[in-house]
């Protein structure tokens, strides 16, 4: 798998961002979610507590999440 750092251009960014990160994610840890938003000027983190399946099964309740 190839990798691409960005953390440089983070600061750069210059539009309203979410970041939307799944607190149990056994893949990409929560730490990266976290960095992503405190590094984007202005960006809303928000900590998804619910699972792959109930996300993919309950979209409206990851819309609720950050209204």
């Amino acid at each position: 798998m190839t990798e691409i750092d960005v953390r440089h251009v983070l600061p750069a960014i210059r539009v309203p961002t979410l970041v939307m990160h799944r607190a149990e994610d056994m893949v990409v840890p929560v730490d990266h979610g976290r960095f992503l938003a405190a590094h984007v000027p202005g960006a809303k983190y928000v900590e998804l507590r619910i699972s792959d399946r109930e996300a993919s099964l309950q979209p409206e309740f990851v819309v609720r999440q950050w209204e």
